[in-house]
């Protein structure tokens, strides 16, 4: 006599059938004709599984600055973005490998040339941002350029720190 396949068990060996069935025939009778349909179902399926369980192990709570620039002519827009170059290749070179600095990105308003904003993302206030990322030499030249703006009025920053969530992912 044959026992029967408990219920869960049953139900998966449904399953494989099924999606067999899609990608080459069977008792289903699909016949190879829904081959793009089952890959993306279980691609989707697996990467699902995958994203979900990175985007929860790598959830730092890291330290978040945004600076936001308003600039008052192109030029000074311009000189901005020649003088910050060298320290984005710095962090690039130095601090992502210490896995200090976890992101760096300058980005331009899509409504207002004029406008700038700097996204930083350290590992933690007190390392990666103040003793690596606040010490580095390009980081020390580029600032004092920066003040400089400042003080002629080129420029107007506005800056928050914020501590990130684990809600969203980057």
């Amino acid at each position: 006599m044959v026992k029967p396949e408990p219920a869960k068990r049953k139900f998966t060996n449904e399953v494989v059938a099924v999606l067999l069935a899609m990608v080459g025939g069977g008792k289903y009778g699909a016949g190879g004709t829904l081959l793009p349909l089952a890959a993306a179902v279980i691609t989707g399926f697996l990467l699902g599984r995958w994203s979900t369980f990175y985007i929860r192990r790598s959830s730092t709570n890291a330290f978040v600055l945004l600076v936001n620039l308003q600039f008052t002519s192109l030029e000074f827009r311009n000189t901005f973005l020649e003088l910050i170059e060298p320290v984005c290749e710095d962090v690039r070179a130095n601090e992502l490998s210490k896995g200090t600095t976890l992101s760096y990105k300058v980005s331009i308003s899509d409504k207002d040339p004029l406008m700038v904003v700097v996204l930083e993302r350290y590992s933690d206030r007190e390392n990666g941002y103040l003793s690596v990322h606040k010490e580095g030499k390009a980081f020390l030249s580029f600032r004092n350029e920066l003040k400089g703006m400042q003080e002629r009025n080129e420029v107007t920053i506005k800056g928050e720190s914020y501590l990130e969530t684990d809600l969203g992912y980057v």
